[in-house]
């Protein structure tokens, strides 16, 4: 597992003040978003003046981003988060005893050269710390030994002798019932190399039944013999009695069964090996249900509900109660029995805003814990790096325009004679608005006025043409309604002047 490392700073930046505290670190640290716009600009054969095209847009929510490569397995980051208000650091490295003090107070003094004085910096892992009502720390790390005796009550059929063994108090090895005998055997030498049982020598009369000698081991029966030692109900020697093997939970043993506590040492120490600082870990027992266990790492709340039967529904409410309390972001279900499908739709209904993993196939523990973490680390750190994927887009159309096609300087014309503006078709700035220019029609002669239609009524004036004076209405065609407005001919746009005939100058037109 990772170490990730988080702080803020409460500090609002401005655009200045950020890229100031942006090129401070680059100076110091070795940068990667910073290296590839400027690989963009090496591999194009573009100066520095077109550095600016590789930075993100101005509606970023981030307003100051970068990475840092100190060395192989460190990254170093910085989020500029100008609308919460904060400044945000970090540091992701695969070994647990960096703090990295040095990398956070050269941030800081950045900001206070940029911006002024700030307040120091907020530990996330102190801000969000996890303190659990009634739940007890942990006690020391698990011990190799106790983890591999865990692993064997892992076994059901392991698991399920040694509970005998322990309510009897002792047990003759041939009065346990088994239908493989050798195979008994075997768990029973693994449990005394592993001192989860003793094992004592009794020797019975063989009359009567009734033990007259326990000893811890066999030689010493056998020395009782050369002594001649005899039964004091029969008279026997010893050497003719019968012997037999006596079986006792030790201390251990009885402490790993206790409430389950063999499931709780073996999580631990997986969790332990897998690089979780357990010592963090909160235990909570209640009087009737599973065991709980809390856990704060790299910004992510856990919940262990570590079950050896079937869960209730007064069970899944109390878990439900902690993980609304305590605002756990998952919970992993470890059971040695399978959790109904009934169970666990109420527990994720009931908990929408947790995120539920059930383990019930214990053989394979290490590896779906292993599996389960790395998933939510991962999934952690994309939300945290996330974001600075948008600072490292480029815009790459334009950097190869400006390399290919680069614009040219304006060109300056000369402006025209005032003439010239006069005879231009449409009306320039400045006319009168309202009154259209004088224009002849083609081959018209100078000073006549211009010839009337073969349908026009002599002595009747022209119609107006677009942009007359107001206050006289136009003429209106034959057959139009009076009060009606013209009507528009096919395909003209609703405002718009009727088209000009092809090859004429526009001027004043009659109507037909």
């Amino acid at each position: 597992m990772l170490k990730i490392l988080q702080k803020h700073l409460v500090v609002s930046l401005d655009e200045e003040e950020a890229s100031k505290v942006q090129q401070s670190l680059q100076a110091r640290y070795e940068s990667l978003l910073h290296q590839v716009r400027l690989e963009y600009l090496q591999k194009l054969g573009l100066d520095a003046e077109a550095y600016a095209l590789t930075l993100p847009k101005k509606d970023s929510a981030l307003n100051l981003g970068e990475v840092f490569l100190p060395e192989p397995g460190i990254i170093l980051y910085l989020k500029g988060l100008p609308e919460e208000g904060i400044l945000e650091a970090g540091a992701i490295c695969r070994e647990a005893n960096g703090d990295f003090a040095g990398f956070f107070e050269d941030v800081r003094n950045a900001v206070i050269e940029a911006h002024g004085p700030v307040e120091d910096w907020i530990g996330l892992e102190t801000e969000h710390a996890l303190v659990v009502e009634e739940a007890r720390p942990t006690s020391i790390s698990v011990l190799p030994n106790q983890l591999q005796a865990a692993r064997v009550l892992l076994d059901d059929q392991s698991r399920s002798l040694l509970e005998r063994i322990q309510e009897a108090g002792s047990i003759f090895f041939n009065k346990i019932e088994t239908d493989n005998r050798q195979d008994t055997e075997q768990r029973i030498r693994t449990f005394k190399k592993l001192e989860l049982v003793a094992k004592d020598f009794a020797v019975l009369c063989r009359r009567t039944g009734q033990q007259i000698l326990r000893v811890a081991d066999r030689a010493t029966i056998d020395e009782s013999s050369q002594k001649a030692f005899k039964c004091f109900i029969c008279g026997n020697p010893i050497s003719q009695e019968v012997v037999e093997e006596i079986l006792t939970c030790t201390e251990v043993c009885g402490e790993l069964l206790r409430d389950q506590k063999w499931l709780l040492v073996l999580v631990q120490g997986i969790l332990g090996g897998i690089g979780v600082p357990t010592e963090t870990l909160q235990v909570y027992q209640p009087p009737d249900g599973p065991v709980q266990v809390f856990l704060s790492f790299n910004g992510q709340r856990y919940l262990f509900v570590l079950a050896t039967d079937r869960l209730t529904l007064d069970q899944a409410y109390l878990i439900g109660a902690h993980l609304a309390a305590y605002e756990l972001d998952h919970a992993l279900v470890i059971s040695t029995e399978k959790v109904s499908t009934l169970m666990r739709h109420h527990l994720v209904q009931a908990n929408p805003d947790t995120f539920f993993h059930f383990i019930d196939a214990l053989e394979d523990l290490d590896d779906r814990l292993r599996q389960t973490l790395l998933q939510q680390q991962r999934d952690f750190l994309n939300e945290i790096l996330g974001p600075l994927s948008q600072l490292t887009p480029v815009r790459v159309a334009d950097l190869v325009l400006r390399r290919m096609a680069p614009e040219e300087e304006p060109l300056e014309l000369e402006p025209e004679p005032l003439a010239d503006k006069r005879r231009k078709g449409s009306a320039k700035k400045g006319e009168v608005p309202g009154k259209a220019p004088e224009k002849k029609t083609q081959g018209e002669a100078p000073g006549k006025a211009p010839e009337k239609t073969q349908s026009e009524a002599p002595g009747k004036a022209p119609e107006k043409t677009q942009g007359e004076a107001p206050g006289k209405a136009p003429e209106k065609t034959q057959g139009e309604t009076p009060g009606k407005a013209p009507e528009k001919t096919q395909g003209e746009a609703p405002g718009k002047a009727p088209e000009k005939a092809q090859g004429k100058t526009p001027g004043p037109t009659t109507a037909r």
